[in-house]
């Protein structure tokens, strides 16, 4: 076909290039009866880029790669630099010299270029120095059939080893591995395939001896207990963690965000009715409030809402504060309270599994309709939804139970706050007159009877630990249903099922097994 069009070299390159993509999306979307535009944008992402994990976990023996010389920051052994060619342009200020004088006049710092240059060069540098053994330079002839320019580096080290200085070791690639036209030998080991485990729905151990009860759960390890069994067993008992630098996280992502919302609630409780009065206050004074609190709050708890392209995000998270709070203490004084606690760590109180503790995002007193419990989340409205429906909210039944527990009187109402909705989900609107009712349509409904049906459950996944079963409750792996060996997978009550999602935040994906066509 190329020839027939009479394409130069580099456009018939990229004429076959874009038939192998197009050949490759065919034979993935081939099973798909149809596919969307969003599908469609994946699947061209992949063929054409490649697959990447979203966050890629280095595994033990890794090969530690970076994307750049600036990004060298510790000494290595060896040290080898892909594609040491001419070096991409340093982006330098796209204004004119009027307007970089009218910016620096409003008080703008526009780095200069020669510090931009000068940066640059340094960072080239980088990997040179961390070298301690062996520094490869791996640097093409030809792309596209064009020469391949020099790096600016390349040209500095031959001008220092020049005058009968030692000359840099070379190695032509080409010619090593031409077969016979070389006198280098080139010793090749052939590596044995492994197979990748496959995905199963029960690991079976010996025994259930090192699987026995924790001293205390909360409601994180008890949900895991129930819904992830494997995770809870990996989590709480292998005692597997993430790498410090995996769990330093940059990205002003979602639990950021709840975080600093949770925090200004926080700071909203305990401050001193002199400085405000959640119970009092009008709009005006709870916005004139949070503006006063937010610029030291970012600095200190969410300093990446401060970096340049960010202050948008952090302007458009200071309005949903406003508006969360101030809807949140519109649904606090219609029922009454009088005083409110935050991030109170209850005393843990016994059940079938030991002991159970947790701390309760907010807990309100009133005189009249006694207490409250309101967890607060940042989204996730269809998932709370779901819950209350089925009578399956266990985070608010484990706290509620613990406050009944440790003050021996009434159960206390409960709900959940949607911090970005601004919306109050409970299943009945007798204590927050103003909640969005979600009816349960299962039998029985409460916290009780979600906290006597979790008890159930509990002791049903207790029995199957106690044998050595760990149930993996993935998407990809079928229940079973009890015959032919492992135990079955429904519960006592259906509804106490894992979800199929329930593997959607699987941190161990790389242990679980692989599917036959990963």
């Amino acid at each position: 076909m190329a020839s027939k069009l009479d394409l130069e070299q580099p456009q018939t390159e990229m004429l076959h290039a874009t038939i192998a993509n197009a050949a490759e999306l065919r034979e993935v979307a081939k099973h798909e009866s149809a596919v969307t535009r969003p599908q469609l944008k994946r699947l061209l992402s992949q063929v054409c880029g490649g697959w990447q994990t979203p966050e890629p976990d280095p595994q033990a023996g890794h090969v530690h790669r970076v994307r750049g010389p600036e990004c060298v920051l510790e000494p290595a052994d060896s040290i080898l630099w892909w594609d040491f060619s001419e070096a991409p342009p340093t982006a330098l200020a796209p204004w004119t010299p009027q307007e970089t004088t009218q910016l620096r006049s409003h008080g703008a710092e526009v780095i200069p270029a020669e510090i931009l240059l000068a940066a640059a060069n340094r960072a080239w540098l980088r990997p040179l120095f961390a070298a301690r053994a062996r520094l490869v330079l791996f640097r093409p002839r030809q792309r596209a059939r064009e020469p391949v320019p020099r790096h600016p580096l390349e040209l500095r080290l031959l001008t220092l080893l020049e005058d009968g200085s030692p000359k840099l070791p070379t190695l032509d690639l080409d010619a090593t591995l031409a077969i016979g036209q070389s006198t280098t030998r080139l010793t090749l080991a052939r590596m044995q395939p492994r197979a990748l485990p496959q995905v199963r729905r029960w690991w079976k151990l010996s025994g259930g001896q090192q699987l026995g009860p924790r001293r205390e759960e909360s409601f994180s390890s008890a949900d895991k207990f129930i819904f992830s069994p494997y995770a809870w067993v990996l989590d709480y008992k292998a005692r597997l963690r993430p790498g410090t630098i995996a769990k330093a996280r940059l990205a002003d992502d979602f639990r950021l965000k709840g975080t600093l919302l949770h925090r200004l609630l926080d700071l909203l409780a305990a401050a001193p009715t002199s400085k405000i009065d959640w119970r009092t206050a009008s709009q005006q004074e709870l916005d004139c409030w949070i503006e006063r609190c937010w610029l030291t709050l970012l600095e200190q708890e969410g300093a990446t809402l401060l970096l340049p392209g960010k202050r948008a995000d952090g302007e458009a998270l200071l309005q949903t504060g406003k508006n969360a709070l101030w809807r949140l203490l519109g649904h606090l004084r219609q029922a009454g309270i009088e005083r409110i606690e935050t991030n109170v760590a209850m005393p843990p109180a016994p059940f079938p599994g030991g002991q159970m503790g947790g701390k309760i995002d907010l807990l309100g007193h009133s005189r009249e309709k006694g207490n409250a419990v309101i967890d607060l989340k940042f989204a996730g409205r269809d998932r709370r939804q779901s819950e209350l429906q089925n009578n399956l909210q266990l985070q608010l039944a484990v706290y509620a139970y613990l406050v009944q527990h440790g003050q021996a009187g009434n159960w206390p109402a409960t709900a959940y706050y949607l911090l970005t909705r601004g919306e109050l989900l409970a299943q009945r609107r007798d204590y927050f007159a103003g909640a969005v009712q979600i009816p349960a349509h299962a039998q029985p409904t409460g916290e009780p009877a979600c906290w006597q049906e979790f008890e159930q459950v509990w002791q049903w996944r207790r029995e199957q630990l106690d044998a050595g079963w760990i149930e993996l409750t993935l998407g990809s792996a079928e229940p079973t249903d009890g015959t032919g060996g492992p135990p079955g997978s429904t519960p006592p009550m259906a509804r106490w099922a894992a979800r199929e999602d329930e593997d959607e935040f699987n941190v161990f994906n790389a242990l679980t097994g692989w599917k036959e066509d990963a």
